[in-house]
């Protein structure tokens, strides 16, 4: 599956969660189009994965700790999609 074609957000959840764990090495993906050119999908989940993460570093880990306490869902979306 393309990164973030299905699940735009969880999927810079998914960088910024590794990014507070202070995680910073490696990952895989585990893809395998059938049906559609291999290349072109490894490529494209490659280019998505790297432009998430950096849209996942934008988020100031301070904001958002603060957005999860108060679990006001509109307010984290709205911080969120401010950083798009």
């Amino acid at each position: 599956m393309i990164s973030g074609a299905y699940n735009f957000l969880k999927t810079i959840e998914f960088f910024y969660y590794l990014k507070k764990l202070g995680y910073n090495d490696w990952f895989a993906r585990d893809i395998f189009p059938k049906e559609i050119d291999t290349v072109e999908t490894s490529n494209t989940v490659t280019t998505n994965d790297i432009k998430l993460m950096k849209i996942s570093e934008y988020i100031d880990m301070k904001k958002m700790r603060e957005l999860l306490v108060d679990k006001n869902p509109p307010q984290t979306i709205k911080y969120l999609c401010s950083l798009l």
